[in-house]
């Protein structure tokens, strides 16, 4: 069976909160990725590194320009900014430009 992006998204916080030498407790909907899973800014940068890698899109990269940030407070946040984000993007290019100047 495979995960669902709910799955994905809790065993990223687990590997985390692991590497740390931290368990999560029970992770629902209204789960405080602070206050009750105990992820602080670091963890949570860890955290879309593994998504980003897993899933192969960064959501916050790809947030309409002059839009409100979303809440993230929840892991129910967290799992609704990967619900919305495009199902992929390609990277940023960072080839070099052809020399035009020969015809």
């Amino acid at each position: 069976m495979p995960a669902t992006l709910h799955d994905t998204i809790a065993s990223a916080i687990r590997s985390v909160l692991s590497d740390t030498g931290r368990t999560a407790a029970e992770i629902s909907p209204s789960s405080l990725l602070a206050g009750d899973l105990g992820l602080d800014s670091l963890d949570l940068a860890q955290t879309i590194v593994i998504l980003e890698r897993s899933l192969g899109v960064d959501p916050f990269r790809t947030m309409p320009a002059g839009g409100g940030r979303p809440s993230l407070r929840t892991f129910a946040d967290l799992c609704l900014i990967y619900e919305n984000a495009p199902a992929s993007v390609a990277p940023p290019s960072h080839a070099v430009p052809p020399d035009r100047s020969h015809p």
